[in-house]
């Protein structure tokens, strides 16, 4: 993510982004799939969690989800 600097004395604690989907063909759920990308740092450095109960993607799409997971993590500040 490409953001502006901050002003002097500002901090981010944290990047969270969710993303929702309709439901595969193989859930019965019918609320729709929901996943959470966030980053965290527990004083050693930034690390990614990643939280979902069910998401599902095409094989050629763990690209874009590891490019998503990267992005969060690359970002100056803290985690959440």
């Amino acid at each position: 993510m490409n953001l502006p600097e901050m002003p002097a004395g500002v901090e981010m604690e944290g990047v969270s982004i969710t993303f929702s989907q309709e439901n595969d063909s193989c859930d019965t759920n019918d609320a729709g799939q929901e996943i959470v990308v966030r980053s965290v740092d527990a004083g050693a450095g930034l690390y990614a969690v990643i939280e979902t109960n069910r998401w599902s993607l095409d094989p050629e799409d763990t690209v874009w989800l590891a490019a998503v997971v990267k992005a969060v993590c690359d970002r100056p500040g803290g985690g959440v």
